[in-house]
């Protein structure tokens, strides 16, 4: 379900944490005991930009982990990660999609959720988790990463040059470089000095890049 709403994920998560699956809900969401390491992977799906998570389901003696994709792109990706982390090593999974039983409560509740995108695996519950915890620190790792990264210089000069033809002036601010970055000083508005003198400003960049 690419486009979830907030009230689609919360009716999702109270299906699945429901009376069939011994986890509970309110104990996740309040970081109670052992259940309090489940969260982290609930609020992939609640907080800021939604990703593709795993939750268990505890039925009498045995768990499984359904991981929930919300798109067929996050579904590939999803098990290219399992694959490495968990994969046969640890637990039945081998790369296949969930075959979900529509007369078991929680299988339905994953089905109408993704539309099938999932993948059910099960295993020696603590080497499972163990793996997991390993796969969600390393792809915070690498999220953090990517938003480090800062935008290439080409392409901040080209927005700011399309919005000072809107007649936004960034904001107020006009980029310079210096030393090799690209920083902001203040400019006013008004002032049509402002985008000649940052048009001069990237012609300098530009033939300074050129010689370099």
């Amino acid at each position: 379900m690419t486009n979830a709403s907030n009230a689609d994920i919360r009716h999702f998560l109270e299906q699945f944490f429901g009376t069939d699956n011994k986890f509970d809900l309110g104990k996740i969401e309040r970081g109670e005991g052992k259940q309090a390491k489940i969260r982290p992977w609930v609020e992939l799906l609640t907080k800021g930009e939604r990703q593709p998570t795993i939750l268990p389901c505890w039925r009498s003696e045995s768990v499984d982990w359904y991981a929930i994709a919300l798109s067929e792109r996050q579904l590939r990706r999803l098990s290219e990660e399992l694959m490495a982390f968990i994969g046969p090593t640890y637990s039945t999974f081998r790369g296949q999609r969930a075959q979900l039983n529509p007369q078991d409560p929680i299988e339905l509740a994953v089905y109408e959720f993704t539309g099938g995108a999932a993948v059910k695996l099960c295993g020696q519950a603590t080497d499972v988790w163990e793996a997991l915890e390993q796969m969600r620190r390393v792809s915070e790792r690498r999220v953090k990463r990517v938003a480090d990264i800062p935008r290439p210089t080409g392409r901040v000069l080209r927005d700011f040059y399309m919005a000072l033809q809107a007649g936004d002036a960034y904001g107020g601010l006009t980029p310079t470089h210096c030393c090799g970055k690209l920083t902001t000083i203040p400019c006013r508005p008004a002032s049509s000095g402002c985008a000649e003198s940052a048009v001069s400003a990237g012609a300098t960049l530009s033939r300074t890049r050129a010689m370099e």
